[in-house]
């Protein structure tokens, strides 16, 4: 289960680099 761990982190970060860059603004 390590790697679904990690790939949920990554998910993570990009999500919140996104919505740092208020690009989910446009998408939602």
């Amino acid at each position: 289960m390590e790697i679904s761990n990690s790939l949920e982190k990554k998910l993570n970060n990009l999500i919140s680099f996104l919505r740092g860059k208020k690009v989910l603004v446009a998408f939602s």
